[in-house]
């Protein structure tokens, strides 16, 4: 492995104070505003020689070659900031917390990494609202060279840093808040070390059968309550060890998901480099791990549940079977039960709420299981014909070798109406298949959120708007922690009805005039579509993505889009480059733009507009998103 590359560096970290409540309220104001807010961090941080090295919605991280630059740009942004609020509604005012910090980093591409970064992270999470919070190592740099004052907080114990750190805030009142007299919260945590199975086991006992009996699809969730499912480890590192390690990792992390709606999952693709890091970048509470090791027909699956918030082991086991795909999907089914049972309890509360079989109802053909990981793991994300027609064909043999396999009846429906979408095959017959293939599904596991999220697929192509409402919220009252099926749901109630692209554009009205009837497009981008993208924290399913970066394109924030749909990248696919075009367009960054949008006519094959027209007809976006983009596509050579 290459050396990683280090430097010293100055990072400021910021973000929007009581956001999500914000975004709850009005999020066509908080958006607008957050808009303004951005372009006074971008000029300030320009004009101070500072680099944004990363964003996530409302947060930003800044890195500094010196520090009196740091904190001279944080000093003139909450001045800004505050000036442009003195003309903005109380309700409608944005308020930043900044940390600033100054130590070594570690460089990853264009990101940066390390201790240096994470503690301006959490200086920012004690800071007063409006107000800058600094570290001892930033403030004996920068004390007697700036006008400003500091107040000296103390010692404080930071969140998930070894070492306490001292800290200052910057003596200026910003907003509402005198930081003089802001009390830094503390964190109700004991210098002991208690019971953790014992007392976490009883909490989520509690809260989990809490949420399970009143929380409603789309309600917040507690982090208590979201597991992060690490992919399983292969061991040898054979190719049929691996196959089998991608399969049972996203089967385990389904079936957790769909063993309580009280549950929230977040599914990883690949093992991260620091595990400690997971809690803090998905919210999860707790991590599951594992690995599995083959020896001829012999197979052993080690799983472990791990607290996030210290790593500690609440629970670890072994498991010891046969080679055969029967014995697989046993193997499953005892982890998922397991699992289930340690965090809540045989007899628990929560067991109230486990209302279907946790089981999978998988097959007992190893052959039709291997087709099935080869769609969920490939085919799904690489859109290329060639790979849409081998799945197709892989698909018909496994129905056919197990006629029970509800999951590979919901990847042969997938596939099948992916040929559609995307004009590779036969019309509508492909639909009528697609439809069938999804019903059989249903009919062999009612209580599954992915079949009827496929229901709704099929019913979205066909213009059936009632049937694809229903069959998408019984997806989500199903599925409500499923990424896959949040993602999906998101985008027919974003584009499925009867929107008008003047509706789409309507950033003054109120945050649920979309909601509800023909036209769900709020739902569909900043209630589903947004926390699809939370669960999706992987960037496993796509779905979110380009749901997303269309809807930031449509109201012209083309920033936004860049960085959803940059996160899954698929250069020579129409749609992405497409997409990714129109965002560059919108920046201003035309070179980029006319680079992704001549690369989405070759990959058309034609520059005709008539061409293009069709396949926006098929997604239901002809009435919606085609107003908005043809003009900028007729700027980029389509005619």
């Amino acid at each position: 492995m290459a050396e990683q590359k280090r430097k010293s560096a100055t990072i400021l970290a910021m973000d929007v104070v009581s956001y999500s409540a914000k975004m709850s309220k009005d999020e066509a104001a908080t958006v607008s505003e957050l808009r303004v807010c951005q372009e006074i961090i971008e000029q300030v941080t320009l004009a101070k020689d500072g680099r944004i090295f990363n964003t996530a919605g409302d947060s930003f991280m800044i890195e500094f070659t010196t520090t009196i630059g740091a904190l001279e740009t944080a000093i003139q942004i909450q001045e800004k900031v505050a000036q442009h609020n003195e003309d903005v509604p109380n309700e409608q005012r944005l308020e930043f917390r900044m940390g600033v910090n100054m130590g070594d980093v570690t460089i990853d591409g264009e990101n940066l990494l390390g201790d240096g970064v994470n503690i301006a992270a959490r200086l920012e999470g004690i800071a007063p609202p409006a107000g800058i919070c600094i570290s001892e190592a930033v403030y004996s740099t920068v004390k007697g060279k700036l006008k400003c004052s500091f107040i000296d907080k103390g010692t404080q114990n930071l969140k998930n840093i070894e070492d306490p750190v001292r800290v200052y805030f910057a003596n200026v009142k910003f907003g509402s808040v005198d930081p003089s007299k802001f009390k830094i919260p503390t964190s109700g945590q004991s210098s002991k070390k208690m019971n953790l199975v014992g007392v976490v086991a009883l909490v989520i006992v509690l809260m989990i059968g809490y949420l399970g009996f009143f929380a409603k699809p789309g309600d917040e969730v507690a982090n208590f309550n979201k597991i992060a499912v690490l992919p399983l480890e292969s061991i040898n590192g054979g190719a049929e060890e691996k196959s089998l390690a991608v399969g049972l990792s996203k089967d385990l992390g389904s079936g957790i998901a769909r063993s309580s709606k009280g549950l929230v999952v977040v599914a990883l693709n690949e093992v991260p480099d620091d595990v400690s890091k997971v809690g803090n970048s998905t919210g999860a509470k707790y991590i599951v791990s594992g690995n599995v090791r083959q020896a001829g027909t012999a197979i052993r699956v080690g799983v472990t549940l791990i607290d996030a918030t210290d790593l500690s082991t609440i629970w670890t086991d072994t498991y010891d079977r046969e080679m055969d795909a029967g014995n697989i999907f046993a193997l499953q089914d005892e982890i998922v039960s397991m699992v289930v049972n340690q965090l809540v309890g045989a007899g628990a509360v929560l067991s109230k709420d486990l209302n279907k079989q946790i089981g999978s109802k998988g097959t007992e053909n190893l052959t039709a299981y291997e087709c099935v990981n080869y769609v969920r793991s490939e085919v799904m994300n690489t859109f290329s014909a060639e790979n849409n027609q081998k799945a197709i064909d892989c698909l018909k043999v496994a129905v056919a070798s197990d006629p029970s396999y509800a999951e590979a009846w919901i990847q042969y429906a997938a596939v099948t109406s992916w040929a559609y979408s995307q004009r590779w095959g036969g019309g509508k017959e492909d639909l009528k298949d697609a439809a069938n293939f999804a019903e059989k599904a249903i009919s062999l596991d009612p209580e599954y959120g992915a079949a009827h999220a496929m229901r709704a697929e099929i019913a979205y192509y066909d213009g059936d708007w009632s049937k694809m409402y229903d069959a998408a919220d019984k997806a989500l009252d199903l599925s409500p922690g499923d990424p896959t099926v949040v993602g999906k749901s998101a985008w027919y109630n974003a584009f499925g009805g009867d929107c008008t692209d003047k509706e789409i554009s309507d950033t003054q009205s109120p945050r649920d005039t979309y909601e509800d009837g023909s036209c769900r497009w709020h739902k569909g981008c900043w209630e589903l579509g947004l926390r699809a993208h939370q669960l999706d924290g992987a960037n496993y399913d796509p779905w979110d993505n380009y749901l997303l970066c269309n809807c930031y394109n449509a109201l012209g924030d083309g920033q936004n889009a860049l960085k959803v749909i940059t996160m899954v990248p698929a250069p020579g696919y129409h749609w992405w480059d497409l997409q990714t075009g129109i965002a560059h367009h919108l920046t201003g960054n035309t070179e980029d733009a006319k680079i992704h949008l001549v690369r989405a006519q070759q990959s058309l094959g034609s520059h005709k507009l008539t061409d293009l027209y069709p396949h926006f007809q098929i997604w239901n976006m002809h009435e919606q998103i085609w107003p908005i983009y043809e003009p900028i596509l007729k700027k980029y050579g389509f005619i």
